[in-house]
């Protein structure tokens, strides 16, 4: 059977194809009769194989090499121009570092890059860093500011946290955006272009973490702020971890039995951890439970 398939190809040429002794041209305008047209229709719809002419392969083969290179030059050109505008961005905020980092490092922090640390005890670190968007591109770009208190005898008590050694933000249980402290009250992200004055505009977030954010690190430097920031949050097997770090293992107790009220589906993780870490007290020292 001989098929023109130029329409439905975009190929001039001609596919061939038998199929048992029945042998139809779709080009002849004979009109079939209905037993004919059912028999050619099935002869139609149950071809085996289909078989290019010579020609059809070769331009076939000559549109699929000039496909692949070009997706491969424009995949290659878009990369080059992403890893250019990320360069760009990154110059800018290290500008916006620059500036931010001075009232900090008043405050006793250590930079670290876009970091910032102070090590207040030999238990308590405080942390902050700020956070460049991933989307950023060319001259224009976002960035926060993240904040963290780490307390090691709390990181001891979090099963699934082990202590790290160099605490960063995403390791503090104790953490939070700047954005939510401000008079916004939401996660605030500065925006950057090639007409911000960058270092007029890292003094001005340095002075909001100095006015919003500094308090709340100074006050979740202890394991009682920190227990109420938990509190607040609604996290109360966090706050009964905190108040076991304290010393306080009835308070401790009450924390996980208002967290199983709250949150069932935690009940066993929540007795689990209740097992490990207050059942294995001194008698002296462990409440007895009812």
């Amino acid at each position: 059977m001989e098929i023109d398939a130029g329409v439905e190809s975009g190929i001039s040429g001609r596919l061939k194809v038998t199929h048992e002794d029945l042998v139809v041209s779709v080009r002849r305008r004979k009109r079939l009769s209905a037993v004919s047209f059912k028999f050619a229709s099935r002869a139609f719809m149950s071809i085996q194989s289909l078989e290019l002419t010579g020609h059809a392969n070769d331009d076939i083969a000559r549109i699929r090499v000039t496909s692949r290179v070009s997706w491969l030059l424009s995949w290659l050109f878009g990369g080059f121009r992403f890893l250019l505008g990320m360069s760009a961005t990154q110059n800018m905020m290290k500008v916006v570092v620059a500036a931010f980092a001075p009232t900090l490092k008043a405050a006793g922090y250590r930079k670290q890059g876009a970091r910032f640390r102070e090590e207040v005890s030999p238990t308590v670190v405080r942390l902050v860093n700020i956070q460049s968007s991933p989307w950023n591109m060319g001259s224009e770009g976002h960035f926060c500011v993240n904040l963290g208190v780490y307390h090691r005898d709390l990181a001891a008590l979090h099963d699934a946290c082990p202590v790290v050694e160099s605490p960063l933000v995403q390791h503090c249980i104790v953490q939070h955006r700047l954005g939510f402290l401000m008079p916004v009250g939401k996660d605030y992200w500065w925006s950057i272009n090639d007409k911000t004055d960058l270092a007029a505009l890292g003094s001005k977030v340095a002075l909001t973490w100095e006015k919003y954010g500094k308090p709340w690190l100074d006050s979740n430097s202890t394991l009682e702020g920190a227990r109420e920031f938990l509190l607040i949050r609604n996290w109360h097997f966090l706050a009964a971890m905190a108040s076991l770090a304290m010393g306080k293992p009835d308070d401790a107790h009450y924390w996980l039995d208002k967290s199983n009220e709250l949150w069932p589906e935690g009940r066993e993780r929540i007795e689990t951890w209740r097992a490990n870490h207050l059942l294995q007290l001194p008698k002296s020292i462990r409440r007895t439970k009812e």
